[in-house]
Parts: structure tokens; C-alpha cells; sequence
């Protein structure tokens, strides 16, 4: 049974790329050129490159500026991240590809919130896997195990929802997270991915009051089109949604065969 290509999130344009040098890959790094299936390699736990059609081992410094490297992530709400080589030993990052979704959806950029960082035994971040805000609030979408606690390694009774879009300064709303004297009894997940949307959709109302709107990509954000990727918590008294909206993307991977290919 052939695997479908899976469709990968596009990140905007305009933001400082992501950079890697062919070190910083992890083993099982694929390698390809776009449409080619003739050409591929995978990174071994050893360090090296293996071309896919002849076992031998390759050069990964002659392969060339264009080419694209996936990389498999197991600790994000991203199946895999795409980069493309745009120099000698530089990888500029893409795009991504969501886990067990295929819809198109591309980031709302954001500066990470840094005051007051957490120990890194309580950095948490919890996945969403980009469900729709909206239909959450219409109750045309639920999450993933809804009643189990959103974050167990987080014990704050209180917290701040911050939202750091470059040119959109939305207010901060400090909410609870458990009650006073009782911290085993903490959100659920569907009571924090809930709470996020409420937030949202009023601060984005409000914006509109003053005669604002959040902008990607020069367009104004209907609240409807964003998803929910994850809640990050890594400083203290802070929680930050990762966001994303709905849009087209023009590239895919193809599993079987190891390469991208046109939309």
C-alpha cells in the first residue's frame, strides 16, 4: 500500500531562518531533491550518509544547495522538520509536517517569553496537534485525552496567557489554573485548550475595537483559521500558546519514496 504524501506547514517569509550545519542533524536525517527520486541519502547513527539506492557511502558536502533534509522529531507537535540547504554547510529551515494531520496550516511567528525561565525539569510544553480554536468553542472538535491534566509538572495556582507577536501587542490575562490549597486538582487539557480559545477570541475582538488586527503575511487573522499547536510554559507564572493558521502549501514528502514533491 503506498504511503500518501504528507502535507507540510510553511513558515513565513520574512523571519530570520533557523540554521544548521550537516552536524547538527540527528541519525535517520533524510536527504532528497525536489521531484528527483533518483537521488536521496539518510544519516547513520555512525555520523555518515548512505545513499538510498546504492547502499555506498556519499560526500554529505557535495550535495547540492537546494536540497532539502527532514528531520523526524519525537518531542514536538511536528512529525518532522523541513530544511533546505542555501549554502555550504548551512540549512535554512522550511516548513514542518504535523503528526497525523494533513491540513495546511502555517506558523504565527512569535518571540519566545524568556523573563523568569523555569528549571529545565519544569519546562513543559503541551501538544495540541493544531486543533481548531473555533471549532473547539463550537464543539465541532475536541483534543486528545481531554480529562487528563494539562501539565502535571506545573503546580501554579496562577498564571499569565502572554501572546508575543512582533507587531501586535495583546494585553496579558493572568487565569487560574487549580484552586488555592488544592494542587492535584489541575486543568485538564480540554479545560486549558478551552480557556487559550476564550482568551484568544476576546483579545482579538477587543483589537478590533481600537481599530488593530494581527497580521501574518500582510492579511488580517480571522479568528476562525487558527489553530492551537501547543502551550508552552518556560518561565515562571507564564503560559505561551504556539499558533498557527489555516492556509496552502505547495510542497509535500513523499514517504515511499524519500523525496519531496510538488503540490
Amino acid at each position: 500500500m503506498t504511503t500518501p504524501a504528507r502535507t507540510l506547514l510553511q513558515t513565513t517569509s520574512g523571519v530570520s531562518p533557523v540554521l544548521l550545519s550537516e552536524e547538527d542533524f540527528p541519525a535517520d536525517t533524510a536527504i532528497a531533491l525536489m521531484d528527483n527520486s533518483d537521488f536521496g541519502c539518510i544519516k547513520q547513527e555512525d555520523g555518515s550518509w548512505k545513499d538510498l539506492s546504492s547502499d555506498a557511502l556519499i560526500l554529505i558536502q557535495e550535495v547540492p544547495s537546494g536540497a532539502f533534509a527532514r528531520v523526524v522529531r519525537d518531542d514536538d507537535p511536528f512529525e518532522s522538520l523541513l530544511y533546505r540547504k542555501i549554502a555550504c554547510g548551512q540549512w535554512s529551515l522550511i516548513g514542518a509536517e504535523l503528526k497525523d494531520r494533513s491540513v495546511h496550516v502555517s506558523v504565527l511567528v512569535q518571540s519566545e517569553y524568556k523573563a523568569q525561565p523555569r528549571p529545565s525539569d519544569k519546562r513543559v510544553e503541551v501538544n495540541y496537534h493544531a486543533v481548531r480554536l473555533a471549532h473547539l468553542l463550537n464543539c465541532e472538535a475536541e483534543v486528545r485525552d481531554p480529562l487528563e491534566p494539562a501539565a502535571t509538572a506545573i503546580d501554579n495556582e496562577k498564571l499569565t496567557i502572554r501572546y508575543c507577536f512582533p507587531d501586535c501587542l495583546l494585553p496579558e490575562r493572568q487565569v487560574r489554573m487549580r484552586p488555592a490549597n488544592k494542587p492535584e486538582k489541575r486543568k485538564t487539557r480540554k479545560e486549558l485548550a478551552d480557556m487559550i480559545a476564550n482568551d484568544l477570541r476576546t483579545k482579538l475582538k477587543d483589537l478590533q475595537k481600537t481599530g488593530k488586527t494581527l497580521l501574518h503575511d500582510c492579511k488580517p487573522v480571522n479568528f476562525d483559521d487558527i489553530v492551537l499547536l501547543s502551550v508552552v510554559f518556560n518561565s515562571q507564572g507564564t503560559m505561551q500558546p504556539r499558533l498557527a493558521v489555516v492556509s496552502k502549501s505547495s510542497i509535500a514528502w513523499d514517504a515511499d519514496k524519500h523525496t519531496l514533491v510538488s503540490l
